[in-house]
């Protein structure tokens, strides 16, 4: 094959456009392998822990379940305390909260008798009610408690109940002459 002149810039200019071809294909697949392994190296960098906050957390997990193991109630010394505690409310509201029916109180059989009629008294009692009014007046009031945050540490508590009151009598004040004079 012969070349004149004017025909060789012409395969100069060929042969520069396939070894940027070739040039380009072979950069693009290997640093494309290499763009790929640091995208895994970073994600991998991102998704892992670090030995020293392993360690320290590790240590925290640890003490943690020492501590619950060491504090940890089993289920049967909780269901004893519970029976415990049920047999002396049972007791306190046998003794102290009702009393014994008169027509019982004089049967020859009420201390083996399944039979016997209690009637509710303590609290409930007319006589005792003016002295538990103070220790009951609180329980016997609607609360309707709502937490609102405010900040990340800061966090107060709202009883609805109250904040209507407070609204019914900032809004609806007392009308002295209801129904007309």
């Amino acid at each position: 094959m012969t070349f004149d002149s004017g025909t060789w810039w012409l395969a100069v200019l060929l042969l520069g456009f396939l070894t940027g071809a070739l040039i380009y294909l072979l950069k693009r697949s290997l640093f494309g392998r290499v763009d790929r392994l640091d995208e895994s190296v970073k994600k991998l960098d991102e998704s892992t822990v670090k030995k020293p906050s392993y360690e320290k957390d590790k240590d925290k997990l640890t003490a943690d379940i020492e501590r619950i193991e060491r504090d940890y109630t089993p289920r049967s010394v909780h269901e004893k305390s519970y029976d415990e505690l049920r047999a002396d409310i049972k007791k306190i509201m046998e003794t102290h909260l009702t009393k014994l029916y008169s027509g019982c109180r004089v049967c020859p059989y009420r201390e083996t008798c399944s039979h016997k009629l209690l009637i509710g008294e303590g609290l409930l009692n007319p006589t005792a009610a003016p002295l538990a009014q103070p220790l009951t007046q609180p329980l016997l009031q609607p609360h309707d408690y709502r937490q609102v945050k405010i900040d990340v540490n800061t966090t107060i508590t709202i009883d609805l109940e109250k904040l209507k009151k407070q609204l019914e009598k900032s809004h609806f004040p007392p009308m002295l002459f209801q129904g007309g004079a």
